[in-house]
């Protein structure tokens, strides 16, 4: 897939539904999509394309019926049938090559093509078939388990800034190293324990390994090749566990907000914004986001350098860049 990826998030999207359908005036947004260099002409150009994603669909239920039609319509015609896989089944590739690499000595590497499904060719398979439980489903688990999370984890750092030492920059970045490998054990758990699917990383390892054996008794079958475990530890330390796309920007994302906005209180849409960032993230060219994710990512982060993606925010004056950028794509 040569063309630019750009992924808008659901508040650029209704912005754009908004405006138009007259419900207000914004003249940069309107730019957005004018015939005249904007993101449709682009994309009937077949120089960039807008892929939808499950979280689309999900928070488009909140709206309106009229802002939920217009927004879909928009979508469909930005996306042209291309569609993000459902972020479960790419955790699991990502996964997957983690797993050949350290346990099989077979690196892969990420590429975009697994990212994509074209709706036009093959049907709707947004959800991911393979899990047993909607994403609604799903995401309310995930959910449930993040504030716990979350309240655990604020109460342990506000413990630690009781000493008063707290804004020293060497002691914040040990927080939030400390922070992000919780949150990275925390989201590989997961896998461990769901063995009522397949595949999960225990799925994988036996894979790796060309271990035989029913599959809903892997972790089993695998501890007959590492009874202590020793290597499976060792493979939630590695480098290779780290560099799982997902993990990485899900588990940074969490850390931060908690360590370095330890002053504003964690929000609902931090625990949805995380797992559309931690699913987009690594395919895009330009990631379109709200401005408080714009700042942790960039400024905090530094993930637009490692994830090779311009970040913009939705923010009036933010526009300007992205339509700087587009229109720089009009003329390369």
């Amino acid at each position: 897939m040569d063309k630019k990826i750009v992924y808008l998030d659901q508040n650029v999207l209704s912005f754009i539904a908004k405006v138009k359908l007259g419900q207000i005036k914004e003249e940069r947004v309107e730019r957005l999509f004018s015939a005249s260099g904007g993101l449709e002409t682009l994309v009937k150009g077949g120089r960039i394309i807008c892929p939808e994603s499950v979280f689309h669909r999900i928070e488009s239920e909140l709206g309106s019926d009229i802002l939920k039609t217009k927004l879909l319509e928009t979508l469909r015609q930005l996306s042209q049938g291309i569609s993000f896989r459902d972020w479960r089944g790419l955790v699991d590739v990502q996964m997957q090559r983690a797993v050949e690499g350290f346990f099989g000595g077979r690196p892969s590497v990420l590429s975009r093509s697994e990212a994509f499904h074209d709706k036009t060719t093959g049907g709707d398979i947004l959800f991911c078939r393979e899990w047993p439980c909607h994403p609604l489903q799903e995401l309310e688990r995930l959910k449930r388990l993040y504030k716990e999370r979350w309240e655990g984890l604020r109460k342990e750092t506000m413990e630690s800034a009781s000493g008063g030492q707290r804004g020293l920059p060497e002691l914040t970045n040990k927080l939030f190293r400390q922070q992000r490998g919780r949150e990275r054990q925390a989201l590989v758990k997961g896998y461990l324990l769901q063995e009522d699917r397949r595949p999960c990383l225990s799925t994988y390892i036996m894979e790796a390994y060309h271990l035989g054996g029913p599959r809903r008794n892997g972790l089993e079958v695998y501890k007959t090749r590492d009874p202590d475990l020793k290597r499976l530890v060792a493979f939630m330390d590695s480098g290779w566990l780290k560099a799982v796309p997902f993990v990485d920007v899900v588990s940074s994302l969490n850390a931060a907000i908690l360590v370095y906005e330890e002053a504003r209180e964690p929000e609902e849409g931090d625990f949805y914004d995380s797992l559309i960032v931690g699913t987009v993230l690594p395919y895009c060219d330009v990631l379109v986001t709200d401005n408080f994710l714009k700042g942790i990512l960039v400024k905090r982060l530094g993930f637009h350098v490692k994830y090779h993606v311009e970040v913009f925010s939705g923010k009036g004056s933010e526009l300007e860049g992205l339509l700087a950028y587009l229109g720089g794509l009009m003329v390369s």
